[in-house]
């Protein structure tokens, strides 16, 4: 297969392929015998069923990504560039270098959301085995609570690549024996990690940057609402995007907690907040001196508990937490549950990415 490239747009085209491939595109598809490429006519996708359709009704040619990569990588590396155009010519990829690939981007997935090394090499020897769908288990206990989680694995009949798409948390309280489920999924290897899903569980807020319908970052403190579920039965969440005004930094700065004094142990703090944990701190009002334990809350500003967990009202303890709200934005945003939000990603991949600005090209979807 034959591709010539305009010079000045080879590195940042080949750094939008990259990019595609990073976010599971495995198929390109573009113009037959054009002159040279500048990138802005190629389309990733990350099916070859989606990328045929494309091919055959605007009478494109269709290409294998991985490969093109290795030789346009190349090429880079010997920076011996022809003053006017850049001519590639690559064969189809080689399966045990894609699947060597596949296996550590996602063993650094299962790591990145804290599942553990048994995890990792369980779904390595179910992979090496060949086998199409599986499910992996484990478990941990917080405090007085089990939480398992499974695990689910499905190989791509299309490209034969493994895709962790989501998981399900179980939270057992050993005293009541009450149960809490929630399938939480997984975009482009992010999501919730096992911790924040345990804390969700609990009914804290987890501060995470998402993506929205246009693909697009953005943070949010998010919060399971028990009161709804959507049609699979999974808890719908509440979200306050930044725009609502809560900010954590702030309302910390107004509660005279010992521990943020010090800048290294204080950003450790809004770490550990931010991911939802009750964390225990030292605040001292000079009427009131005592150990807490506190967490996020966009509405309240805290939630506080003393040492026996017993809530505790900022307000008795003097303190002021309240913040200017953004009227425009609506107090109890009802933020996409993740099973709408995963069919719309996977309605996504039949279509290619969407062209932007000059350098970074298209959006990958």
């Amino acid at each position: 297969m034959k591709m010539e490239f305009v010079k000045e747009e080879f590195e940042s085209t080949f750094n939008y392929l990259r990019q595609a491939y990073r976010e599971m595109n495995d198929f390109v598809v573009y113009p037959k015998d054009k002159p040279a490429y500048d990138g802005f006519e190629i389309d990733a996708f990350q099916t070859y069923r989606s990328a045929k359709f494309r091919a055959e009704r605007d009478g494109l040619e269709i290409g294998e990504l991985y490969p093109l990569l290795i030789e346009m990588e190349k090429i880079l590396l010997q920076k011996a560039i022809n003053p006017e155009s850049i001519v590639i010519e690559y064969e189809p990829k080689n399966q045990l270098i894609m699947q060597e690939e596949n296996l550590e981007f996602l063993k650094n997935n299962v790591k990145y959301l804290g599942f553990g090394e048994q995890v990792s090499k369980d779904m390595e020897a179910q992979m090496n085995q060949g086998i199409r769908e599986f499910t992996l288990g484990t478990s941990s206990i917080h405090w007085d609570k089990t939480i398992e989680y499974k695990l689910h694995f499905r190989q791509s009949e299309e490209t034969g690549r493994y895709f962790f798409n989501r998981y399900e948390a179980k939270l057992t309280d050993s005293d009541t024996d009450k149960v809490i489920n929630q399938t939480f999924y997984i975009q482009k290897g992010k999501g919730f990690t096992a911790k924040e899903a345990y804390n969700l569980l609990e009914g804290r807020f987890v501060h995470k940057e998402m993506l929205n319908k246009e693909n697009e970052k953005y943070t949010a403190h998010f919060k399971l609402d028990f009161d709804q579920t959507d049609k699979n039965g999974n808890h719908k969440f509440l979200s306050y995007s930044s725009a609502y005004g809560y900010k954590l930094e702030d309302t910390l700065a107004k509660v005279p907690i010992k521990e943020m004094q010090d800048d290294d142990v204080r950003e450790q703090l809004i770490k550990s907040l931010d991911r939802g944990n009750l964390q225990m701190v030292t605040i001292d009002t000079g009427t009131h001196l005592g150990r807490y334990y506190i967490t996020p809350d966009p509405v309240k500003g805290l939630n506080m508990f003393d040492e026996k967990f017993k809530a505790i009202d900022p307000k008795d303890l003097g303190l002021n937490l309240r913040f200017k709200r953004n009227i425009g934005e609506t107090e109890k945003e009802k933020a996409e549950s993740k099973s709408e939000k995963q069919g719309k990603a996977q309605q996504q991949t039949e279509q290619p990415a969407q062209k932007q600005g000059k350098k970074q090209k298209m959006k990958v979807s």
